[in-house]
């Protein structure tokens, strides 16, 4: 038979395979980028690669952003999925700083602090029965195009549920944002003693108590915690996976996948700030992560790095300035 023939053949089959799939299953197709497959073949394939397949369909325009661009509340967790935590034991450490790298994104900090406001009172609440009590405060990093004014100061201690004088904005001296220098300025402003800790987490992260609570226990004098973040996929991607899978738990792959190349989120002691710093010749942003951890890997007594399921990076939208970005050629689309 002719490879004429054959591909011909091919078409025929595909076309008739393709008018038989359901409006809803050729969505999830043109989601994940697969054309002319069957529903059950999409389903494999968005479980064995949805990882990088679901970070492919076409953006959509602002309209559709605003509509659809929500994450729907996920089906509930199976309760083998969460390690079980022993609220009641006393915590080895008594303080905590939020501690916020950011620069010209005053809405989004808004938004991270009513998230961690809802955690916190949770955290206070499941660990009622522990001996002692925990400070816990937000250190923020302030540029020239920031909002610094003690209003919106105010606002954001409402939102965490903190006193006043519990949220740190600390002022750069650099006009242009780069991770590594906005960090070591946090590491400056953070208490200095054996019983703190500095967790130093992005804008775009949703932080809860799990994460509040990981931090203060694992961490100590030369005991670092690197935690692995969940990223969430776009939500327009997810609600149509949905629609034909069923509704999925919030740790689904599905949903999104676990950050296990990453180390931009780690907490560390108040002891050991004024010794480790990130390396400043890393310029803007990328790369400083990696070379700090490795960096740490060799000093550390301890390194703690597992999932945490108390730390998900939002999804949006991107649009980096490969000017700002240390390693253009490392860029990744998440």
């Amino acid at each position: 038979m002719s490879m004429l023939v054959v591909a011909a053949l091919m078409t025929f089959f595909n076309v008739r395979m393709s008018r038989r799939l359901t409006e809803l299953e050729q969505q999830i197709q043109d989601s994940v980028n697969f054309k002319n497959q069957s529903a059950a073949e999409v389903h494999r394939l968005w479980e064995n690669y949805g990882q990088e397949l679901a970070l492919q369909a076409p953006m959509p325009d602002d309209a559709q952003t605003r509509v659809e661009e929500t994450m729907r509340a996920p089906a509930e967790i199976p309760p083998d999925v969460l390690p079980p935590i022993d609220w009641s034991k006393p915590f080895p450490n008594t303080n905590i700083d939020i501690g916020v790298p950011v620069a010209g994104e005053d809405k989004k900090l808004v938004e991270f602090f009513r998230v961690l406001g809802n955690s916190i009172e949770e955290f206070r609440r499941l660990s009622e029965s522990s001996q002692g009590s925990v400070k816990i405060r937000a250190v923020v990093t302030r540029y020239s195009q920031d909002d610094s004014s003690v209003e919106f100061r105010q606002r954001l201690a409402e939102e965490a549920v903190l006193p006043l004088d519990q949220v740190l904005f600390v002022k750069s001296e650099e006009p242009k944002f780069h991770r590594a220098y906005a960090i070591n300025t946090l590491h400056s402003a953070t208490k200095r003693d054996e019983r703190s800790v500095l967790a130093i987490v992005d804008v775009d992260m949703d932080v809860g108590p799990r994460f509040i609570y990981n931090s203060l226990t694992v961490v100590g004098k030369g005991r670092f915690y690197f935690p692995i973040v969940f990223s969430e996929y776009r939500p327009s991607n997810t609600r149509l996976v949905e629609q034909y899978l069923g509704m999925q738990h919030k740790y689904s792959p599905h949903r999104g996948l676990w950050r296990g190349f990453g180390y931009g989120m780690y907490a560390i002691s108040g002891a050991d700030v004024s010794n480790y710093k990130l390396d400043e010749s890393f310029q803007g942003w990328g790369g400083e992560d990696t070379e700090f951890f490795k960096r740490v890997q060799k000093t550390a007594v301890k390194v703690v790095r597992e999932k945490e399921y108390d730390l998900v990076h939002r999804w949006h939208a991107k649009y980096c300035d490969l000017d700002g970005f240390v390693e253009p050629d490392k860029l990744r689309a998440w």
